[in-house]
């Protein structure tokens, strides 16, 4: 597994020279944030926000609102994994608001999960319930059973950090169950 994603970090660094070559800024981008997500995937935090960063400058500058919500979003996930609460809230804030003016069902509904796992990580109980909510209800209606499955999980698990009902973490973990054996 190692070899190719090295393998793909050259293939990505050789299609960015030929997309800064050509001067395609949508294609610079686009590589730019790929090798931020190998970056990430090896627990490189800091080439991986800096990559992030540099892709989220030019879809801002192509003006591409769908573009600069996925790195709000991937940006907010570091800052998650870093355990900074607040910078992880308002970048996944940042991401919402532009997933709401496009319509953006999907992405809202990973943001209100986003947003919940870090109210979990608050011990902000009824916030985190809410955002767990709104995004379970989307994605039951959009049928994505590995989501459905991964809310549940947070929502069992919250209910268990909370302590009070440990029934109803149970409720949840069993409900994620069926969906996590037969995936999508």
């Amino acid at each position: 597994v190692s070899q190719s994603r090295y393998k793909a970090e050259q293939f990505f660094r050789e299609g960015l020279a030929i997309a800064e070559a050509v001067e395609d800024k949508g294609l610079i981008a686009n590589f730019t944030g790929q090798l931020g997500a190998i970056k990430r995937n090896r627990g490189n935090w800091d080439a991986a926000e800096s990559l992030f960063r540099q892709s989220l400058q030019m879809r801002q500058e192509l003006g591409d609102r769908y573009g600069m919500a996925t790195y709000w979003g991937l940006l907010g996930d570091i800052e998650r994994n870093r355990g900074n609460w607040d910078a992880a809230e308002s970048l996944y804030r940042q991401c919402l608001a532009i997933e709401e003016e496009l319509g953006d069902r999907y992405g809202m509904a990973t943001s209100w999960g986003c947003l919940g796992e870090v109210a979990i990580e608050r011990k902000n109980w009824d916030i985190a319930q809410d955002f767990l909510m709104q995004c379970l209800q989307v994605i039951e209606e959009l049928g994505d059973r590995y989501r459905i499955a991964e809310c549940c999980k947070d929502m069992g698990i919250m209910e268990t950090r909370r302590g009070q009902d440990y029934d109803l973490a149970q409720t949840y973990l069993r409900r994620a169950q069926p969906h996590i054996v037969t995936g999508k």
